[in-house]
């Protein structure tokens, strides 16, 4: 029994209902907040509970100024049902009897395709009608009202079937998903990607639309830039990129950077090369230059490891290998007179060259 009854209120009780109460006022409230209006239809149910006098409004506009269909469901006390061509107008077609409850809901629907406005009590359309009445210069129907008054209040509930169907677009990712009546859905796009038109968020309208223009991503890929006196050895703008550049031949790096990487925003990093011409080709060809002082500090050690000299293999320390040394005072002796006598042999030799003519200046001067 208590499955039969679950199975009996799960129509009463879905979640997609959209609920609204209208107060003892005798004031509509439009649906179009609620993205319920009469575009692209030709038929409305929904479900009332109303002690009395439950009113519907087929509107040209969206408000009760222009022209109207008034129905009233239940009205003179829940005695009489009525079509009327404008608000508080006379009745074209009745239909009397009790048709409302405020204990529980019942189910209405109301039409008007080709200028019949229909009213039925049903929870499928065109079934078990009540009334109907045929306007032979129909009024255009565009948006819906509901009231209630004369004593009565109203709780009214409507199909839900005003959810925008959730938009996906390449390149993109949903941050936020809300697709209901006037819900903002928010995208971003992919790492790497960045948005070039439409926008990041739209707005869930009536008859299912969204605002705004979809988004559109692309790769972010920086423009090739191209210096003075230098060449490109690698080119790669995407994002994340790194496009190598080189000093043209007989030139060298005085500043920026020969590596640059595509970043947010379509920009480079580091500075724009700028490669001058060598003063001195042969000795500067192929100079390295270095970036941070690290790369340099590890060059220098390999540098030092390539020039470092053995002091086992010089020849200083070779001959004291291979030579005795003698430290007798008869060979001391000799190599002094030996040195010494060559130096003063030379030392004569280049002044008696030199004699005449220091003579000839000194006698005759010299000129």
């Amino acid at each position: 029994m208590e499955g039969i009854l679950l199975l009996i209120f799960i129509p009463l009780l879905r979640a997609t209902d959209i609920e609204l109460f209208t107060a003892d006022d005798q004031q509509y409230v439009e649906l179009s907040p609620y993205c319920i209006t009469a575009a692209n239809r030709s038929a409305f149910s929904f479900q009332v509970s109303a002690q009395h006098d439950a009113h519907v409004a087929l509107m040209s506009t969206d408000n009760t100024a222009g022209p109207l269909y008034e129905i009233v469901i239940g009205g003179w006390g829940n005695t009489q049902s009525c079509i009327r061509l404008g608000k508080q107008q006379e009745c074209k077609r009745t239909y009397f009897g009790p048709v409302v409850n405020s204990y529980t809901y019942t189910h209405f629907w109301v039409s008007w395709a080709n200028g019949v406005i229909s009213l039925g009590r049903s929870e499928t359309v065109n079934q078990t009608k009540l009334i109907d009445f045929t306007h032979t210069d129909p009024y255009p129907v565009n948006f819906l009202a509901v009231m209630t008054g004369f004593g009565s209040t109203g709780n009214w509930k409507f199909i839900n079937d005003v959810t925008c169907n959730l938009e996906a677009f390449e390149n993109t990712r949903v941050i936020i998903n809300n697709t209901e009546c006037n819900g903002i859905t928010t995208y971003d796009c992919e790492h790497g990607y960045y948005l070039v038109q439409g926008n990041l968020q739209r707005t869930c309208l009536t008859g299912r639309t969204w605002s705004g223009i979809p988004p559109v991503c692309e790769q972010i890929t920086c423009n090739l830039e191209v210096f003075e006196n230098t060449k490109v050895i690698i080119n790669n703008t995407i994002y994340n990129g790194i496009t190598t550049y080189d000093c043209e031949h007989d030139y060298y790096l005085v500043q920026g950077n020969l590596q640059r990487t595509c970043l947010m925003g379509t920009r480079w990093s580091g500075l724009p090369p700028v490669c001058e011409r060598c003063m001195c080709p042969c000795s500067m060809q192929n100079q390295r230059f270095y970036n941070s002082s690290e790369e340099l500090y590890q060059r220098i050690q390999e540098l030092r490891k390539i020039l470092k000299v053995e002091k086992n293999s010089t020849n200083a320390y070779l001959r004291k290998k291979i030579s005795v040394p003698d430290s007798r005072p008869s060979s001391v002796g000799i190599g002094n007179i030996c040195g010494y006598g060559v130096i003063i042999v030379l030392v004569t030799l280049l002044f008696i060259s030199d004699a005449p003519i220091l003579y000839r200046q000194m006698r005759f001067g010299t000129n």
